[in-house]
């Protein structure tokens, strides 16, 4: 026996309070059942994770046994539970679905739980507008029109989503610039910074034209949008040239916008490393690097460089 123990050894003080806080719990319950099923879970977790964890943990899951004897009474399918809980509540009690998944047969389910986080971010989305307002009405209506294709199979929750969310970020422009209906030059500057969102908001576009008689065009200029990005590009080297240079570190946030900005080269993080590690040095202020065969040659800052704008100029020459 260690000292200072008396007569209880660790484990057996650890069994004890796991064992008493179980019972203090158990008399939260109104129903013998589930009193019954929490006294159930408390020993499994017992047998499962040791006395320690289970003394350390048992009072944090008596909020979902109490909800479910509130709600239902009885555990309900999984649908139901993610459903209420939410997919990112149910991740919060990993040990209670374990053990409803062991001796109730409630196991998870991905598309179930891919569905409802979906459906629960276009909650979130439709919660920024309200209807009260035209351009709440219009979203809702959007909402509504896609619904009905969910409905008749034509299209998936997802899908709807993503069609949903380019409609909600120009809605929030269109609140912003203090109108109810987007014009064209807002849906123009909306396409110039997103222009790959064309497609998926061409929709909602054709949605406004029908039900509200506006006459708006999705269009992408591709000389502007080029312009755009390269504004984008030069800002964010121009930024990172404030920072202190941290080696591989910088070259690694530094050579993907740098390919971009100055051969109109992307490549794929997944590659970005092994690209670099191939890289040769050709000078004190630069290094190529090979993409696809050919060797592209980056300008890399350094420390008391006059300025930000004679930098770029001399690079792009």
């Amino acid at each position: 026996m260690p000292a200072g123990r008396v007569s209880c050894c660790i484990d057996c003080y650890w069994a004890r309070t796991a064992r008493n806080r179980l019972a203090i719990d158990r008399e939260a319950f109104t129903s013998f059942y589930m009193a019954r099923e929490f006294d159930r879970f408390g020993n499994w977790l017992l047998a499962t994770y040791g006395s320690k964890t289970a003394a350390l943990s048992i009072h944090r899951y008596i909020t979902f046994f109490l909800e479910v004897e509130k709600t239902w009474g009885s555990f309900p399918g999984y649908r139901s539970l993610v459903d209420h809980f939410k997919a990112e509540g149910l991740r919060r009690i990993r040990r209670p679905m374990r053990w409803l998944s062991e001796t109730h047969k409630i196991r998870p389910n991905p598309a179930v739980r891919e569905e409802t986080s979906e459906r629960a971010r276009l909650e979130n989305i439709l919660a920024r507008h309200p209807k009260q307002t035209i351009t709440g009405q219009a979203l809702h209506s959007y909402m509504a029109k896609l619904q009905a294709r969910l409905s008749e199979g034509k299209t998936t929750i997802r899908s709807i989503r993503l069609a949903l969310t380019p409609a909600e970020g120009l809605s929030r422009i269109v609140v912003q610039a203090g109108l109810g209906l987007p014009s064209q030059n807002l849906l123009d500057a909306y396409l110039r910074d997103r222009p790959g969102q064309k497609a998926a908001i061409t929709g909602f576009i054709n949605f406004l034209n029908s039900e509200y008689k506006i006459n708006l065009t999705a269009r992408v200029d591709p000389k502007l949008t080029r312009q755009n990005r390269r504004k984008k590009l030069e800002q964010a080297l121009a930024t990172m040239m404030q920072n202190e240079l941290k080696g591989a570190q910088f070259l690694e946030q530094w050579a993907p916008v740098a390919l971009e900005y100055f051969h109109n080269v992307k490549i794929p993080k997944r590659l970005l490393r092994s690209l670099l590690e191939s890289a040769e040095c050709v000078d004190d202020l630069g290094v190529n690097v090979i993409v696809n065969g050919q060797a592209c040659y980056i300008p890399v800052p350094i420390k008391g460089h006059p300025t930000n704008h004679e930098f770029f100029q001399k690079s792009c020459l």
